[in-house]
């Protein structure tokens, strides 16, 4: 039996042949029809997984905040009533006055050398500046009862450099420099 393809092609089968060619197309559309569905699941599946990552980063903001307001709330108690202090609400950058007495509103990082993994776990428990950070080295923040060798990730090698690293920080640039041990005395 001869065959004119749609090219013009002629080509000699036989009954067989064309029948084993009417299962392959009938094959086919069963494959083309299995394709066509994993690309459409395929892509549900990315659509989830996007909103599942959209949920998950909003999830992860809300943490923080709480966090955030967790760790507040606990300063507010530590520190216990107190008349609010009108110098702490005045427009000063403490980095750029060069004023000793706000050595606690210095970023962290100004005063330690950290990796970037180190400053963001400080960061996610709210610690961003000096004042922050011995705050919680002291252990007077009721989260952290033991400072910083409460925070998981955190070694002990780690600890005791951070705790050489501020106290040389601090002894450079949070206590006034003594007049009467640096001049000699007049007579």
């Amino acid at each position: 039996m001869n065959i004119t393809l749609a090219g013009g092609e002629v080509i000699e089968t036989d009954l067989e042949t064309i029948l084993e060619a009417e299962s392959d197309n009938e094959l086919n559309e069963l494959e083309r029809e299995h394709y066509q569905e994993i690309i459409r699941l395929n892509h549900d599946v990315k659509l989830a997984e996007m909103r599942y990552n959209i949920a998950k980063g909003e999830a992860k903001a809300k943490k923080e905040e709480l966090e955030c307001l967790s760790l507040e709330l606990s300063n507010l108690i530590a520190d216990g009533p107190q008349k609010p202090d009108p110098q702490k609400e005045l427009p000063f950058d403490a980095a750029e006055s060069g004023d000793h007495r706000n050595w606690d509103l210095t970023p962290i990082t100004e005063a330690l050398k950290l990796t970037a993994k180190q400053r963001e776990k400080l960061e996610e428990i709210g610690i961003k500046t000096v004042g922050q950070f011995e705050f919680l080295r002291a252990g007077r923040d009721p989260i952290y009862p033991n400072g910083l060798r409460s925070i998981k990730g955190f070694g002990a090698a780690t600890v005791d450099a951070f705790e050489n690293d501020i106290v040389n920080w601090l002894q450079a640039n949070a206590r006034e420099k003594e007049a009467a041990a640096d001049e000699p005395e007049a007579e």
